[in-house]
This record gives structure tokens, C-alpha cells and sequence, in this order.
């Protein structure tokens, strides 16, 4: 019931379960891929794989001392807050691949009503070969700003400069020669694939519609050499998206997002539907990809564990305007803003004591 929400979201879904259960002693079957909604919720864990039940257990004993190797390693994939110091992307003279300053975009109104600001005053900047962590819950503006980028959502207030280009005003005959230097992972791999293509017909799209192969069978090297990148075998190529797993279809999106060697990649929650092991290999080659090629990333996500993981800078939006920005170590690790300290006491721990702790202490005294 909480998949691919935000935080503070997913706390108040989980407080109305809790609720539920005390006043109406409804009991629960809580079914879910993320280890601390089960350390927050439950009193009891079956753990399933492949079919069959592999371990039940308390809550606590489970987390405590996992008896099946399965369960050890669907808590060792668990993507934890440690606030890791990531060193940054040495000063260059390069010109920023993303520039916003005080940003603004409006929707229109509809049948007299006045628009609706999406995003107001944003000010921030991608460098090159950087990854900036775009986070906050639902509404807050992150995937407006992201379609902006790409383009695909009208800049209506202050600028927006993409790969040097203007984006307010901009043609798409202007714009679509730097759309070969962006690159675009979606979050639900299933859905951003077209079904009566295969994997190598996919990947090779990039390819032929920016002139660089002429058809698929030209492309197929190519394309060979992206599935290897992404740890996919040649022969995966050949199957069409619904034969793939989604962790291996998110690995052949990143593969055709990274074709054309972009500069810049916007990845729009690319792990949020994965389960917590596949999301943890899927994230660790995010990773790899992306200091092998270099290029800067766009990360936009809710889950903040995953912005500590990767992300060298954190820019953290409530209501489309910045709550905070800086360094992912230093916003994580000292949040100035109310709003980041609140996200982040959202965020569940894999532990039921410590989480128990958290709840009871009550909102934002962990901070």
C-alpha cells in the first residue's frame, strides 16, 4: 500500500493502518517489498521466495538474527541512511549543465480559474559529471522541474539554461539538437517500453531517430555493447520488455537512455516499484554506469536513503520552492530546514526497536 510514495506520505498511511487495528482490532496482512514499513508495522514477518515461505519469525527475532539466507540478504540490500561523505566533482571550467535561477512554471487555468505555480523561485545547478538528488513528497515540483529540462514542460518565469540553451522561449527546432545529449530513465520500466518491440529494437531507437544507424540491425553492435554495460547478456536483446523482470528492464532502459553518451541524465524515481534487493543491484550499477561514462545526473526521488547513496549534492523542495540545498552530507546530516528534518524522521529504519524508539518519541525529535 505505499509503493513508490514519499515519506511523509508513507508515515501517515501507516499511521492510519495502526489506527485501524487498535480501534476495530482488524488484523492486518501487510504485503510489501520494503523492510522498514515491516519494521514499523508488523508483529509478525513471513518471508516468501520463489514461491515457497523460507522463514517466519517475530518481528524483532527476524530482524535481530535472520535464520535463511534469503532474509540476510534482503536486510544486507536495505539502503540505509549513514550519511556517506561523498567526495565531489573536482572544480572545473566548464559551464553548468543545468542552471535555474528563480525558476518559475504555472500551469494554466481552466474555465476561468487562475494557474496553478507548479515551481516558484527555484534556484539551483547540475556540474558536469555530477549527480544532485532532487527530493520531497508528492507535489512538491520535482518531476515538473525534471520535464522542464527535457523540455517537455513550458518555462513560464525567471531562466532555466539546459546543456547552454535558454529554456524559456526556447523552439523545439532549437532545442532538438541537444536532445541527443539528454538521456531519460522513467520510473515504472514496464510502461516506457513499447511492447511489440524487442529490448535491441528499443535501445537501438535512440540510434536511428538522431541519425547515427539506420535501422536496428545497424544499431545491434551498438546496442550489444550497451546490455553489457548494464550487466544484460547479448541474447536478452531478442525478448520482448514483458519476458524481463523489472529490475532487468529498468538495467535495458538505462542501457537506452546512455546510447548516445548524453551529458545529462534524468532518472524520475527509477527504483521506487523495485523490490529492495533488485533496487539495491539496480542503484549499485546505476552507480558504476555513471562513473564510467561521466555523465551529470538529475536523481529525482522521495527516498533519501537512495540520495545518500548517490547523489554528491541534495536539493530538497517543499511546495515548488527550496527548502535547503548543499552537500548530501551536510544537508542529511544537519538539516537547517524543518521540512528536511521532517522527511527525514519519516524515513522508516529497518529496526522495529529503533523504530518503535522514533515513533514514540513523536515527530521531528530525532532531529
Amino acid at each position: 500500500p505505499t509503493t513508490a510514495l514519499d515519506v511523509t506520505v508513507q508515515a501517515e498511511i501507516l499511521d492510519l493502518l495502526r489506527d485501524l487495528r487498535r480501534e476495530f482490532g482488524t488484523a492486518i496482512v501487510l504485503i510489501t517489498h520494503n523492510m522498514g514499513v515491516v519494521a514499523d508495522l508488523a508483529d509478525r514477518v513471513a518471508v516468501m521466495y520463489d514461491g515457497e515461505l523460507v522463514e517466519t519469525a517475530p518481528v524483532r527475532e527476524l530482524f535481530q538474527a535472520p535464520k535463511h539466507v534469503y532474509t540476510r540478504r534482503l536486510l544486507a540490500a536495505v539502503p540505509r541512511l549513514e550519511i556517506a561523505d561523498r567526495p565531489q566533482v573536482p572544480a572545473s571550467d566548464e559551464p553548468a549543465v543545468v542552471l535555474a535561477q528563480d525558476l518559475e512554471i504555472e500551469y494554466p487555468g481552466r474555465l476561468g480559474r487562475p494557474g496553478f505555480r507548479a515551481v516558484d523561485g527555484v534556484s539551483f545547478e547540475i556540474r558536469p559529471g555530477e549527480v544532485v538528488g532532487l527530493v520531497g513528497e508528492s507535489g512538491s515540483g520535482k518531476t515538473t522541474i525534471g520535464r522542464a529540462i527535457a523540455g517537455l514542460t513550458k518555462v513560464t518565469g525567471g531562466s532555466l539554461r539546459v546543456l547552454g540553451a535558454e529554456m524559456r522561449g526556447i523552439r523545439e527546432s532549437r532545442f532538438r539538437p541537444l536532445r541527443k545529449d539528454l538521456g531519460f530513465v522513467f520510473q515504472d520500466p514496464a510502461t516506457s517500453f513499447n511492447p511489440l518491440l524487442t529490448i535491441a529494437q528499443a535501445v537501438a531507437e535512440p540510434l536511428i531517430v538522431h541519425g547515427v544507424a539506420r535501422n536496428p540491425a545497424e544499431a545491434r553492435d551498438r546496442v550489444d555493447e550497451l546490455l553489457a554495460a548494464v550487466q544484460l547478456p547479448r541474447e536478452y536483446g531478442d525478448r520482448f520488455p514483458h519476458e524481463l523482470s523489472g529490475g532487468q528492464r529498468q538495467r535495458a532502459s538505462l542501457a537506452r537512455a546512455i546510447a548516445l553518451d548524453p551529458k545529462l541524465l534524468i532518472a524520475d524515481e527509477p527504483t521506487s516499484a523495485l523490490d529492495v534487493s533488485v533496487q539495491a543491484r539496480v542503484l549499485e550499477l546505476f552507480g558504476e554506469v555513471q562513473e564510467r561514462f561521466g555523465f551529470a545526473t538529475l536523481f529525482i526521488t522521495h527516498d533519501l536513503a537512495v540520495v545518500d547513496l548517490l547523489a554528491h549534492r541534495v536539493v530538497v523542495l517543499h511546495r515548488g520552492e527550496i527548502a535547503e540545498q548543499g552537500r548530501t552530507a551536510d544537508v542529511l546530516g544537519d538539516p537547517q530546514d524543518d521540512y528536511t528534518r521532517r522527511l527525514l524522521h519519516s524515513l522508516p529504519v529497518p529496526d522495529p526497536v529503533e523504530q518503535a524508539a522514533r515513533r514514540a518519541r513523536g515527530p521531528l525529535a530525532s532531529a
